[in-house]
């Protein structure tokens, strides 16, 4: 075979079942925001889930 041995040796890393659960709060949670006040960017939601209790990145709102 013609691959490289680190590609066929890799094995991909499962997240944890509360890495998970914490993700899917924080989707609920950013569309919660997202339709209680539609106008809000990735900017302001970040401050309202910071004012919330959240300790998230603005780049991860941008994402989700």
């Amino acid at each position: 075979m013609s691959i490289p041995p680190s590609s066929f040796y890799y094995q991909a890393k499962e997240k944890p079942l509360e890495k998970l659960r914490e993700d899917a709060d924080l989707r609920d949670e950013i569309e919660k925001i997202s339709l209680e006040f539609p106008r809000y960017g990735y900017r302001r939601t970040t401050k309202q889930l910071h004012r919330d209790g959240w300790a998230v990145n603005h780049k991860r709102v941008l994402k989700d």
